[in-house]
């Protein structure tokens, strides 16, 4: 349907950009990344467009084509946290944590409570070894999606990490309960309930560390969402 309205209105931006977001969502984000590109070609001054832009060229596993995306996203609107974050993402890919962290901070600043760069930001201070400072990053992600076992699984990984089992193991087994990781989960609630002096034994060995984060775009005009695995950081 798209795609005949983009062959009969072939200039209407919001047309193409609709398209983009089909493609995209279907799984076909190279193609949707043409479209959009498409979209931006009429109307470079429109960050959404440049947002949606650079998520379809990220989920392509084009990281250098997102960055510089999102990067014109956030010179056209430096307020919006949500590019900030996603730039943060594509940085994170192609190695650059530093400047990764830095781009998360900077979303921070602009909306303290942003789930996702919460989300990631903690998860590069969990790399990092820095879990004291993880903490309130992974506190205030599930305060804003609370429905995310990835940020549950996370927030319980750095209580184990800062000798609080008690509260890792309700943190992991809550995350159980949401469904996600299921048998990694298991082993964590294990190892919590084991340095706590618990009894309980779910019959898996192991430890997961904190997963990180982005954004997708979910909306017709731009780029929000719930967390999703980018990068799985590494136990330090």
């Amino acid at each position: 349907l798209f795609t005949r309205a983009a062959h009969l209105a072939p200039q209407s931006s919001a047309v193409l950009n609709s398209l983009g977001l089909s493609l995209m969502n279907s799984g076909r984000a190279g193609a949707g990344a043409e479209w959009f590109a498409r979209a931006v070609a009429q109307h470079p001054e429109n960050a959404d467009y440049q947002c949606n832009l650079g998520m379809a060229r990220q989920l392509a596993g084009d990281w250098a084509g997102a960055l510089a995306a999102q990067e014109e996203a956030i010179r056209l609107n430096p307020e919006r946290a949500a590019f900030h974050n996603n730039r943060g993402n594509a940085l994170l890919a192609l190695g650059r944590e530093p400047e990764a962290e830095e781009a998360y901070r900077e979303a921070l600043r602009r909306m303290p409570e942003h789930a996702e760069a919460n989300f990631n930001c903690g998860g590069i201070l969990f790399r990092a070894g820095r879990y004291g400072e993880a903490l309130p990053h992974f506190e205030a992600a599930v305060r804003g999606r609370p429905a995310s076992a990835e940020g549950w699984r996370s927030l319980g990984a750095v209580l184990q990490r800062l000798g609080r089992p008690a509260e890792a193991e309700s943190c992991l087994e809550r995350a159980r309960r949401l469904g996600s990781g299921e048998h990694a989960t298991r082993s964590d609630i294990w190892n919590a309930a084991r340095r706590s002096g618990s009894s309980r034994r779910n019959g898996c060995a192991g430890s997961s560390a904190p997963l990180a984060g982005t954004e997708r775009c979910a909306a017709p005009g731009f780029c929000e969402g719930l967390p999703r695995v980018a990068r799985p950081p590494e136990d330090p």
